[in-house]
């Protein structure tokens, strides 16, 4: 468990970061995946921390509110898109036909349907 958040791992040394240099810097595998989560979930926009490991280009970000807390890392090495909370985890990837898409249903079914 994270100082920053108990949902980040922590063995990594995270940075927070502002969510329009994270949106900014990361050019990556399913990098306007916030943009569409936002389209499809709208009460989620302005919940989200953003942080950075240093040693990766990935996007961590933390949804934490009254009702649910989730993370989301973005990987553009490997192509995954991991979404997990303190007792669930799922790496959407290439290997579906719209990742996207994907976690964004598995996001709006586990979290925001059941709020």
């Amino acid at each position: 468990m994270s100082a920053l958040s108990p949902l980040l791992n922590s063995n990594l040394m995270y940075v927070p970061e502002e969510e329009c240099m994270a949106i900014s810097r990361y050019v990556g595998f399913a990098a306007g995946f916030h943009s569409q989560l936002y389209s499809a979930c709208p009460s989620l926009l302005g919940q989200f921390r953003f942080f950075r490991d240093p040693d990766t280009d990935d996007i961590w970000s933390v949804c934490q509110t009254t009702l649910f807390s989730f993370g989301v890392q973005l990987d553009p090495d490997i192509q995954l898109i991991c979404i997990w909370d303190a007792e669930w985890h799922d790496e959407i990837g290439t290997w579906i036909a719209d990742p996207v898409a994907f976690a964004i249903e598995a996001i709006r079914g586990r979290y925001i349907q059941n709020a």
